[in-house]
């Protein structure tokens, strides 16, 4: 008896023993499974955005650059424009490209041309090879005739920018033969502009990023951009071609800070069994949470979103659109003739062709449009970045999805759909948009269903 006092009193304390064992094992496991998944998503995260920004810096790049052929351009068909004609030329231009700080066309190396116009009037005459050390870069690219990159440097007017510089060679007859050299056209970035995606993305402290190449240089140029110390161990380098060179873009993670997490295991170990605990009341939570959260937002019967979502995902759709200017469109739907639908073969049926219309839309829509149940019979897909002539399409293509006999409890049941669509207008609300959509309808209603409108002004007259 005795014997097995002991034994039943040491059976806890091995229990106990046991149990912390295994804690200890999933806990390191758990811990250097975190470990690689961070690094690894730390990674992948720094080398998708190190090829975004690539794709971005390029195609910006060469938005502003093609200002320099549109100049080009007018030389060649006026060599001496007056500042009227160029400023009518460059003024839409440069509205729409924040990044050029200034464009300057220089006949014979002298500037003469400037927009906008330089506070200091000083620089017009300026001869390109008097500047300091300017004067045999001016003539190299005479003698090459090569379109150059020089920069990023500090601006004598002020700022951190790169110069664009292309010479230009016109004939004096016309022709392409015996082209003499004309002058310059260069255009001054703003860099800080330019690079303003990556500062932002500065903010995440594991992830930092690097460009070199000044003067087009590429892996022999200095560092214009970020530290000198991505380049000893990036995860990713992307190439950028620039006139007469190239920048080079790297991406580095600092895997230290992920590493000092293992500081966290003791404090791990002593809570584990309370964080069981807590987690598994957690997820109940969670999973009521998200009960209630889908009775609250979603419509019971077809699981799209219900009337009073759609509308507070609208309105949020319309800020987001007024904010950047971005296009937004509305579609309203109503199933033609659902009341009879439900007179002839019941409610239960009804409920089917709503659960099956559903689908439809959801099938010919994208997955970032928002589709919503608005009452009855009726739907409402908002559509971000669509404007007038894609929510048409849109639009007909749903219509042609819903144009079809369905087969429900050995029952044909014929179906179709009017549509009407809105596009958002400036100082337009969703209310607006609703209306405006709902108008539409309307019309498409009055004048035969199965088909689509798209609201004009005039329709609130008829």
């Amino acid at each position: 008896m005795g014997i097995q006092r002991n034994r039943s009193s040491f059976f806890p304390i091995l229990v106990g023993v046991a149990t912390c064992c295994i804690a200890i094992a999933v806990t390191l496991f758990m811990t250097y499974a975190e470990y690689r998944w961070q690094r690894s998503m730390s990674v992948s995260h720094a080398s998708e955005h190190a090829g975004q920004y690539k794709a971005i810096l390029g195609k910006a790049l060469a938005e502003n650059l093609i200002v320099i052929d549109a100049v080009e351009g007018l030389l060649r068909l006026a060599p001496n424009p007056n500042y009227n004609d160029f400023q009518q030329l460059m003024k839409p231009l440069l509205d729409q490209r924040p990044t050029i700080k200034q464009v300057e066309v220089a006949p014979n190396a002298v500037i003469k041309l400037v927009y906008p116009h330089p506070e200091d009037s000083a620089i017009i005459g300026l001869d390109l090879r008097s500047l300091p050390g300017q004067r045999k870069v001016v003539e190299e690219t005479i003698r090459s005739q090569s379109f150059r990159l020089a920069g990023p440097i500090n601006l004598i007017e002020g700022g951190y920018g790169a110069i664009a510089r292309k010479p230009i060679f016109i004939s004096p007859d016309g022709q392409h033969d015996g082209e003499q050299f004309w002058g310059f056209i260069t255009l001054i970035l703003d860099v800080n502009r330019l690079l303003s995606e990556i500062v932002s993305e500065e903010r995440d402290t594991m992830t930092r990023y690097a460009i070199r190449g000044t003067d087009g240089l590429g892996a022999q140029g200095e560092v214009f951009f970020g530290s000198p110390d991505v380049f000893k161990q990036p995860v990713v380098t992307h190439t950028i071609p620039v006139p007469g060179g190239y920048w080079q873009l790297a991406a580095s993670v600092d895997l230290s800070r992920i590493s000092r997490r293992w500081e966290m295991l003791m404090f791990t170990l002593v809570g584990l069994t309370g964080s069981v605990v807590v987690g598994v009341l957690a997820g109940i939570l969670v999973l009521q949470w998200q009960h209630l959260h889908t009775k609250a937002t979603r419509d019971s019967l077809t699981r799209v979103y219900n009337r009073q979502r759609i509308q507070e995902m609208g309105t949020q759709e319309v800020q987001r659109a007024q904010r950047y200017n971005h296009p937004l469109s509305l579609i309203m739907i109503d199933l033609d003739s659902f009341k009879l639908i439900n007179d002839r073969y019941g409610h239960l049926t009804g409920d089917q062709v709503l659960q099956e219309s559903t689908d439809f839309i959801e099938h010919a829509v994208r997955g970032c449009d928002l589709v919503g149940r608005f009452g009855g019979e009726e739907f409402v897909v908002v559509l971000p970045e669509c404007d007038v002539c894609e929510v048409a399409v849109v639009a007909e293509r749903i219509r042609f999805e819903l144009c079809r006999t369905l087969s429900i409890d050995y029952q044909q049941v014929n179906l179709s759909a009017s549509l009407g669509t809105a596009t958002l207008q400036r100082s337009e609300c969703f209310e607006d948009m609703l209306n405006n959509a709902d108008i539409a309808l309307y019309e498409a209603k009055r004048t035969g269903k199965n088909r689509t409108v798209a609201f004009s002004p005039h329709l609130i007259s008829t």
